[in-house]
């Protein structure tokens, strides 16, 4: 179904899909590097990859030296709900105007802010999780992931995390 979605032309680039790697953090972490070499992993297996996050974070600068798109239009990290509600809007119309198969979030900042853009689209979302520390377990996120379509959990500890928490099946 991905394929079937995402096969498209850009120019005379024929790509296999079009998926995004979301990422906000201030610094550049591990989550921030697993996000940029799996959008360099994806690209160079023929996919179109665009990294999307907060305007002038470490990783916007890292996807753009190694020549992957970057979508930057806010900050998901901002407390104010009408930025937020402003960002979804610009996501939404961007996954519209160039065909995403998948958006795979990889901080929580950007769960919230992609579960809101693609919802009833039909676009897969995927959350990575290589945090330690356990998500907050509250109807609001409840919400959000049962509307994700997949957990990829960085080991044990993190899936039994989203298992427990959300009754996801490992």
């Amino acid at each position: 179904r991905v394929e079937e979605a995402g096969r498209m032309r850009r120019g005379n680039t024929r790509y296999m899909a079009h998926y995004i790697q979301a990422i906000t953090v201030p610094w550049y972490n591990a989550c921030a590097d697993y996000a940029i070499q799996l959008a360099r992993g994806l690209t160079l297996k023929g996919h179109r990859v665009t990294v999307t996050g907060g305007p002038g974070t470490p990783a916007m600068g890292k996807a753009r030296e190694y020549g992957i798109g970057v979508f930057a239009p806010g900050d998901p990290g901002s407390g104010n709900p009408l930025a937020l509600i402003r960002l979804a809007g610009a996501y939404r119309k961007f996954v519209r105007e160039t065909g995403v198969s998948a958006v795979n979030t990889h901080h929580g900042r950007d769960h919230l802010v992609w579960a809101a853009a693609l919802a009833n689209t039909g676009i897969p979302l995927v959350r990575t999780s290589g945090n330690q520390i356990p998500p907050k377990i509250h109807p609001g996120t409840r919400l959000i992931h049962s509307r994700t379509s997949g957990i990829i959990a960085s080991c044990r500890a993190i899936q039994s995390y989203y298992a427990e928490g959300f009754g996801i099946d490992p």
